[in-house]
């Protein structure tokens, strides 16, 4: 369920077949292979910049970045889009994206600024040398905007887009694609919420047992960024994205390619277990259920896998030494 990399290229795609140019004469799938096997994020947002520079070539529309974020289904965000639509509200959303993002690029970063009267998403590229800059950021802000109205059903009124660059020749595009004031020669590149209230509007699409399972798939994606995933977090990854019908070992080492004997063996060489694993994946997630949602004792061993809920208190008070009940007493406030 991992974000497709090669899906980020298709509202690009889509954009240029409604102004009459071929995806062939676009880009060849070269393109999509570099970006797929870079080595570094720096690599892939160069790519991504190229493709994003022919499509204007090609289709003559500058505005080619703001028309992006409506051709992007949440979806395709695979993990993170999932992680999203099950939140409560929209403030949840930007913590949300402000922890993740780099799952989808290191090289842009977001930072989240409260005031008395505003919240501030402001969002800054690393490196400022980037000839398409302007097309990034309109691409990166029309696609969290579009986002945002897709989760509330709704224009974003008392919003608006600042940016740090003179207006461009094809402004008034701004004003036909984005429904609230566009300020330029800005400080900073950002979204300003002008009332808070804005932030606490309840989402169409809010899943209290789904968030904390994307939550947990997405920090798992978020610690593999920068080491080498071996054999432990390769399992407790594709267990975490089969909560609720999780697979057996055969399941699991048919899944990474090698026999149920190899798989344990590896597991043993990394000071463990399939069972221990297994037990980590689900106290964590029954921890994070108990913490940020109220969702029944009964339910959470329902949804881990337990057919008696006896028995996942027994296990929970093994792993915890404190019963459910008494956990989510001293850790609720989720």
């Amino acid at each position: 369920m991992e974000f497709s990399k090669a899906s980020f290229y298709k509202p690009l795609i889509d954009l240029a077949i409604e102004r009459g140019v071929s995806s062939h004469a676009l880009f060849n799938t070269a393109h999509i292979e570099q970006y797929q096997n870079a080595t570094s994020p720096l690599m892939r947002l160069q790519i991504w910049e190229t493709v994003l520079r022919r499509t204007v070539e090609l289709t003559g529309d500058k505005a080619i970045g703001l028309h992006y974020g409506k051709h992007v289904n949440i979806t395709s965000l695979g993990t993170l889009g999932f992680a999203v639509m099950s939140c409560n509200n929209l403030e949840e959303v930007l913590r949300l994206v402000i922890r993740y993002h780099p799952i989808l690029n290191t090289e842009i970063s977001c930072e989240l600024f409260h005031e008395p009267k505003s919240t501030i998403l402001r969002a800054n590229l690393k490196n400022n040398h980037y000839a398409q800059r302007h097309v990034i950021f309109e691409s990166t802000f029309s696609t969290i905007i579009a986002l945002g109205e897709y989760l509330l059903n709704r224009p974003l009124f008392d919003v608006e887009l600042h940016l740090n660059y003179p207006p461009p020749d094809y402004q008034d595009s701004y004003k036909q694609i984005f429904s609230m004031p566009v300020l330029f020669n800005q400080d900073h590149c950002q979204l300003v919420v002008n009332k808070n209230s804005l932030l606490k509007t309840k989402i169409k699409t809010a899943n209290p047992s789904g968030r904390v399972v994307f939550k947990q798939q997405c920090e798992l994606m978020l610690r593999k960024l920068n080491t080498k995933q071996n054999t432990t977090s390769k399992v407790q990854s594709l267990l975490m994205h089969s909560s609720g019908h999780f697979p057996d070992i055969n399941l699991i080492a048919r899944e990474l390619y090698m026999s149920e004997r190899t798989l344990r063996r590896r597991l043993k060489d990394e000071n463990t277990s399939f069972r221990q694993v297994f037990d980590q994946v689900r106290n964590v997630l029954a921890c994070e259920y108990l913490s940020t949602t109220q969702i029944t004792v009964s339910e959470i061993a329902n949804l881990l896998g337990y057919t008696e809920c006896v028995n996942f208190r027994r296990a929970f008070v093994r792993w915890n030494e404190q019963t459910p009940n008494q956990y989510r007493i001293a850790n609720s406030g989720g």
